[in-house]
C-alpha cells in the first residue's frame, strides 16, 4: 500500500514537471509567397516575429499543456482569429492584438486561422500539435494555391470556390525539391522507430497523401473518430481537416510520398514541383 502511495506521489510530480504554462506570440504578416519556379504573388502568415515568412509558425505542446497566445496584427487588414474548437472568432484591428488562454487535455491537432475564408487560404492558418515528450514528430502542413487569384483577394475581392483552380502545390508553403531541405517535413529514421506525422489540410482543395513502401495508422482524426485505428497506405484529408499517423517502418530504404492526384505534384504545370518529398529510413 505504502509503494502504491509513493508511485502515486511520483507520477503527480512527474506532471507537474511536464505539464506547464506555454507563453507564444505569433504575428499576422503580410508578404509575398515566391513558388518553386520564383512566380510570387501575395500572402499571409503567422509568424514568430514581424519579418515575413511564407513558412507558418507551428505551436508544440504536451498534453496537458495551457497555452497563453498573443496574437499580434502587423497587417494592414482587419482579422478575426479563433482556435477551432477552443475559442471564439476575436477581431484584431491593424496594429492591435489579443491575448488568448486556452488548455489543451488531449492529444491531436488543433487549427488556429482567420475566420475568413480567403485569408486562412491565403496562409492565416497554422496548427497546434500536442503529443507525448520526446517523441520522433514530423510535420506536414499541405496547401494548393491558385497564383492569380491571391492579388484579387488582398485587394478586397471575393471567390467563387466552385471555381478554384490551383497550379502550384506545397508541403509547409514548398513545393519538391524544396522541401527535401526542411527538417520538420522531411521524414528520417530507422527501422523500428515509432515515427508521428502531423497531417494538416489548410488549404481550399481536398487531398489524397500516398506512401510507398510503408503502411501508417491513424492515431487521431479532426474528420472522424471512425478513422482512427486503420492503417494504409493513403490518406485522403479534406480542406480544414487534420489527422496524426503513426508509421512504424519494417525495412530500410528511400521512398517518396506525395498526393495521389498527380497534378498536385506539380507546381506552375512543371512535373514534379508540387506535393512530393522522401523517406530515408536507416537499418
Amino acid at each position: 500500500m505504502l509503494r502504491l502511495f509513493f508511485i502515486f506521489i511520483l507520477n503527480c510530480i512527474f506532471s507537474l514537471a511536464i505539464f506547464a504554462q506555454v507563453n507564444k506570440t505569433i504575428y499576422i504578416n503580410n508578404g509575398l509567397f515566391t513558388a518553386v519556379d520564383n512566380t510570387t504573388f501575395p500572402y499571409l502568415a503567422f509568424n514568430e516575429n514581424k519579418n515575413f515568412n511564407q513558412k507558418n509558425l507551428i505551436i508544440n505542446l504536451i498534453k496537458g499543456d495551457n497555452l497563453v497566445l498573443k496574437v499580434i496584427n502587423n497587417d494592414s487588414l482587419h482579422h478575426d482569429f479563433l482556435v477551432k474548437g477552443k475559442t471564439n472568432p476575436v477581431a484584431i484591428s491593424p496594429g492591435d492584438s489579443i491575448e488568448l488562454n486556452v488548455s489543451f487535455p488531449d492529444e491531436g491537432v488543433f487549427m488556429f486561422y482567420d475566420f475568413a475564408k480567403k485569408y486562412s487560404y491565403m496562409g492565416l492558418a497554422g496548427m497546434i500539435t500536442v503529443g507525448k515528450p520526446n517523441s520522433k514528430n514530423f510535420y506536414w502542413e499541405v496547401r494548393s494555391h491558385e497564383s492569380s487569384l491571391n492579388p484579387h483577394l488582398i485587394s478586397g475581392g471575393s471567390e467563387d470556390w466552385a471555381t478554384f483552380n490551383p497550379d502550384y502545390y506545397t508541403i509547409n508553403s514548398f513545393s519538391h525539391p524544396h522541401i527535401e531541405n526542411d527538417t520538420l517535413a522531411m521524414l528520417k529514421g530507422n527501422v523500428g522507430d515509432t515515427i508521428m506525422i502531423y497531417l494538416f489540410n489548410p488549404g481550399a482543395s481536398n487531398h489524397s497523401i500516398h506512401f510507398h513502401g510503408y503502411h501508417c495508422t491513424i492515431k487521431y482524426s479532426t474528420e472522424s473518430i471512425l478513422h482512427i485505428g486503420r492503417s494504409k497506405d493513403t490518406f485522403s484529408i479534406r480542406s480544414l481537416q487534420a489527422m496524426v499517423l503513426q508509421l512504424v517502418p519494417d525495412k530500410p530504404g528511400k521512398y517518396p510520398v506525395h498526393d495521389h492526384n498527380l497534378i498536385a505534384v506539380s507546381g506552375g504545370g512543371i512535373h514534379p514541383n508540387g506535393m512530393m518529398l522522401t523517406m530515408d529510413i536507416k537499418p
